[in-house]
């Protein structure tokens, strides 16, 4: 069975989480830190800190219901193809600005004017 104080009789650190929670409530873990150094007197650091704020929560039943963890699905938005949209993006002017600078303004226009005749 767990320790439920320690040697000197005064709280350990998942009770000194567990009273700053139940005294501040539900804060950032940074929060409950000074607050624990404050009252007690006693640096906790704050992975620990969140961790036994975490049980705690999970204990009381106020941990996350029902929510998986990470990105919902279909949130993330999928570029479209460069082809498929008439817009020019920030990369196709990138790659043009490269071409300039290595081969020259007059060569490049060249280039587009005979590609242009190609798609015909």
């Amino acid at each position: 069975m767990a320790k439920s104080k320690s040697e000197d009789g005064s709280l350990n650190k998942r009770q000194m989480v567990q009273a700053a929670f139940e005294a501040k409530g539900d804060i950032g873990p940074g929060e409950l830190q000074a607050y624990i150094s404050q009252t007690y007197g006693r640096e906790i650091p704050i992975n620990i800190i969140s961790s036994y704020k975490s049980q705690i929560k999970n204990k009381l039943g106020l941990g996350r219901k029902n929510k998986k963890r990470g990105r919902p699905v279909g949130s993330l938005k999928v570029p479209k193809a460069a082809g498929a949209s008439k817009m020019v993006n920030l990369d196709d002017l990138e790659a043009i600005n490269a071409l300039v600078k290595r081969m020259g303004a007059d060569k490049v226009i060249a280039m587009a004017n005979l590609a242009h005749s190609f798609s015909k």
